[in-house]
Parts: structure tokens; C-alpha cells; sequence
């Protein structure tokens, strides 16, 4: 189900809000993957920083899409040529 919504908003470029531990924040979700121990991770920006930073599956609940704020990637995305 997280994986769903992250996904959704990650295609769609939407903002999501949830409680990561007992912070509550507002993310532009980038990527979902896995880190060296095989733990799931989301990788996204806070709105109030520029770091990309990365928030562990176990500690998020309460997620909602917000449909109304889209945002432009920070990472820019370059074509490739050959």
C-alpha cells in the first residue's frame, strides 16, 4: 500500500504528507529503494531544505497524497544521447 502511493506520487509529481516517526512532514518523493542492509527506503526533499535525504518504510504511517501541490524535480534529469 506505501509502495503504491509512493509510486503514484513519485509518476504524478506530487507532494506527500506523513508521520515519520512523530514528526509529521511534507515530502517530494523521488525514489524508492532498498539500502545495504535490504531495509526499504524513500528518498525525497523536505520543502523547507534542498537535501535529498532518505526516510526509512518501518517509521512512516499516515500517508496522503496531496493531489494540489506538484512539484519540479530538484535532481535535474538530463536525456541521453548516444
Amino acid at each position: 500500500m506505501k509502495t503504491q502511493k509512493f509510486s503514484d506520487a513519485i509518476n504524478k509529481r506530487t507532494c506527500v504528507r506523513f508521520f515519520y516517526g512523530a514528526q509529521e512532514l511534507v515530502v517530494e518523493p523521488y525514489m524508492i529503494s532498498y539500502d545495504k542492509f535490504g531495509r526499504k527506503i524513500l528518498y525525497g526533499r523536505r520543502r523547507e531544505s534542498d537535501a535529498i535525504v532518505k526516510y526509512e518504510y518501518r517509521y512512516i504511517s499516515n500517508i496522503r497524497v496531496l493531489t494540489g501541490e506538484r512539484f519540479a524535480p530538484a535532481i535535474p534529469i538530463l536525456p541521453l544521447y548516444s
